[in-house]
């Protein structure tokens, strides 16, 4: 089964389990525009807004190919901290 057989809401529900730069790269593999646009409406707002963020970016620019989930430390904290807010 490939994806543009599966019903919209089940490909979002995959996409949505995926790294927001995998993510993309389903979508804009996708030839059928309007299959692309019924699956980002399948999407939750964070991810639906987190893609369409993406896909505002030109084709192979560092915008659309890096992934957006990020987490920001300070320099100070020892890794046993880390650990904990990460948990």
């Amino acid at each position: 089964v490939t994806l543009p057989e599966l019903p919209a809401w089940q490909v979002a529900a995959i996409v949505s389990e995926l790294d927001s730069d995998d993510a993309l790269d389903i979508i804009q593999s996708l030839d059928d525009e309007p299959f692309k646009h019924a699956i980002i409406r399948h999407l939750s707002a964070q991810t639906r807004m987190t893609l369409q963020e993406g896909l505002s970016f030109p084709e192979d620019s560092a915008g659309r190919l890096m992934q957006r989930e990020f987490v920001a430390l300070p320099q100070f904290w020892t890794v046993g901290k880390t650990i904990d807010y990460l948990r």
